[in-house]
């Protein structure tokens, strides 16, 4: 299965919105945390999709 743009676009904002502020102000993020929240968003989608691509398209842009 090949992600769209707007899956692309969740899984992003996804990414931030799961972020979580350390004691010494730094931010940590979970991809899958993201791909939890994906899952749940997009249940027909989420069930037959390779999640190594969701973790390759948000390295692709975070990283």
């Amino acid at each position: 299965m090949v992600l769209t743009a707007e899956h692309k676009i969740f899984l992003i904002n996804s990414y931030y919105r799961n972020g979580i502020q350390g004691d010494n102000g730094e931010w940590n993020y979970s991809i899958p945390a993201c791909i939890a929240e994906f899952q749940e968003a997009y249940r027909g989608v989420a069930e037959n999709h390779d999640y190594n691509n969701s973790r390759k398209t948000i390295q692709y842009f975070i990283v």
